[in-house]
């Protein structure tokens, strides 16, 4: 995984070298954003209240 922070300095800069534009590396960046947040929300919800406090307390997963 690549935090948005990265990928959005990192197309920050390249849109001085490529046709890239700051208006679609903003955009793709939200919209990863929130893919990403859904998908993890996706997955609290189908858990259950006892597996999200172990996964939480490092004994699932850790």
């Amino acid at each position: 995984m690549l935090p948005s922070e990265v990928s959005l300095m990192f197309g920050g800069f390249m849109t001085t070298y490529l046709a890239l534009t700051v208006s679609g590396d903003v955009a793709s960046a939200t919209a990863g954003a929130v893919k990403g947040e859904s998908d993890l929300y996706g997955i609290g919800f189908l858990l259950k209240n006892g597996r999200k406090s172990l996964i939480a307390e490092g004994i699932l997963f850790g």
